[in-house]
């Protein structure tokens, strides 16, 4: 067989991963937060940007539909309060009511979204060094709060901790008891039963039912088995639960009070009003700099006493700015219009709340915008809406659909019936799931019995049995 070289052409398509299409897909996952920090680095490193300060008119926008809805509900009051402050201070000469409103507002974001919290080794720790003991004593003292977990327990294996640090197990349980008596009290412990017991010696020293039920009921306590706890320890029911009562002042996870995982502060994208039939979409773009190519350096590169090194890298920077404008620029238009796809098939849920979601799919929306599936996926990550019902991320208005006779219903809507049902059962005879199960059914929703299950899990609704026992506990 000869082996020959020829020369052809061959046509064919194919997706070009360029600098500005990378750029866009990027700028589509950021958050505003991640958006702001992009672009702060880009002012550092690309001379030819420049920070310009937003237009007032997207200053006051928020204010003004907040102002149109009070209007069209006929409460003046808002306006009246403003017409009063402008003829007290409209005319004050002093140059502190001068200061931009544009600087009140960011600082105020920027306060609300991060607040420095005392940790728990940092509480604990101040106190360790107001007790008597020796510098060596007080330095292991510390040491052991350094390694408490956020919930305050000493998750360490003791054996090894001793091995490693040269103290004896004795030693390790004395200091870890001094730490159990700092406050938030029952620090140190290696379980929360542990942390009770030593809770229920430091506030409850003299009951000895208590600490019983405790150390030796442990499990039937936590299920609030309290008649099988009462005929084990041969003491009335009545005073089970009295005892158990008492629980309700100790702290099972002592350490998470000063947990600093323990809030997640978010900024919402935008802002989302249902005014007139119409939806209305504001961005907060408080956080966002606002950039532009400085026209000075387009002016060197186009002059003739420039070096050409000069005018090469003055030329790359402009370039990237202009990729950087473009997808910025992108990324608003887009969300701005999968954002407003999402709400004009949930207009239910802006005109009444949760509970009141349609099913929809990302499928759905990408018909809708003409946009991939995966280009609304970046853009429903990470990106939260600020309603009149609250903030929700925007995954949260992506619901299933659940099999009913009008094919309209969706999680969200069985989910609100099933709380509507709790709340309305008999508290000492609580529905089972297959009793809630029979209800959804009367009410033309197809469910399975797991599917409630796993819907209570969700609200945080306890089982049937548990109910009726909280319920009891509650009425005596």
């Amino acid at each position: 067989m000869a082996v020959s070289l020829s020369i052809g052409l061959k046509q064919t398509q194919r997706l070009a991963m360029t600098q500005s299409l990378r750029q866009s897909i990027e700028m589509l996952q950021l958050s505003s937060l991640e958006l702001a920090e992009t672009i702060s680095h880009e002012l550092e490193s690309n001379p030819v940007l420049e920070e310009v300060s937003l237009s007032r008119e997207t200053e006051y926008s928020s204010e003004l539909v907040h102002d149109m809805n009070l209007q069209l509900s006929g409460d003046t009051s808002r306006a009246d309060r403003i017409e009063q402050r402008d003829r007290d201070f409209g005319n004050t000469s002093d140059a502190g009511f001068q200061k931009s409103y544009d600087e009140d507002r960011k600082q105020q974001a920027i306060e609300n979204a991060f607040v420095e919290r005392e940790s728990l080794a940092d509480h604990l720790i101040s106190q360790v060094r107001l007790l008597k003991g020796s510098e060596q004593e007080l330095s292991f003292l510390e040491t052991l709060v350094s390694l408490l977990d956020s919930n305050g327990f000493f998750t360490e294996d003791h054996e090894s901790f001793c091995a490693e640090q040269s103290v004896t197990p004795e030693y390790l349980d004395l200091s870890l008891r001094k730490i159990s008596r700092l406050e938030p009290i029952g620090c140190g412990s290696s379980s929360v039963q542990q942390s009770l017991l030593w809770q229920c010696e430091n506030k409850f020293p003299a009951d000895e039912l208590l600490y019983e039920m405790i150390r030796d009921h442990f499990d039937l306590l936590s299920k609030l088995f309290f008649d099988q706890i009462s005929k084990k320890m041969d003491v009335p029911l009545d005073t089970i639960i009295k005892k158990s009562n008492l629980l309700q002042n100790f702290s099972p996870y002592p350490g998470r009070m000063y947990s600093r995982n323990e809030t997640n502060y978010v900024i919402p994208e935008l802002e989302v009003h249902y005014i007139d039939d119409q939806i209305v979409l504001m961005f907060y773009d408080d956080l966002i700099p606002g950039i532009k190519i400085n026209k000075y350096y387009t002016g060197l590169v186009e002059s003739s006493k420039v070096d050409k090194e000069i005018k090469k890298y003055l030329r790359e920077c402009i370039t990237s700015a202009k990729y950087l404008l473009r997808s910025i620029s992108g990324r608003r238009e887009t969300i701005e219009k999968v954002v407003r796809a999402i709400m004009e098939c949930q207009t239910g849920f802006l005109k009444k709340g949760p509970g009141h979601l349609k099913p929809l799919i990302h499928a759905n929306i990408a018909e809708i915008t003409g946009f991939n599936e995966s280009t609304i996926s970046r853009v429903t990550s990470n990106k939260y809406v600020q309603t009149v019902w609250g903030i929700f991320e925007l995954k949260y208005f992506f619901v299933t659909r659940i099999n009913s006779d009008d094919n309209e219903q969706s999680s969200d809507n069985v989910q609100k019936l099933i709380q509507d049902i709790v709340a309305n059962e008999d508290p000492l005879n609580p529905f089972t799931d297959e009793q809630i199960v029979t209800r959804l059914d009367n009410a033309g929703i197809q469910t399975a019995r797991r599917t409630v299950a796993k819907y209570r899990g969700i609200l945080n609704i306890p089982s049937s049995t548990k109910r009726k026992r909280i319920n009891k506990l509650k009425m005596e």
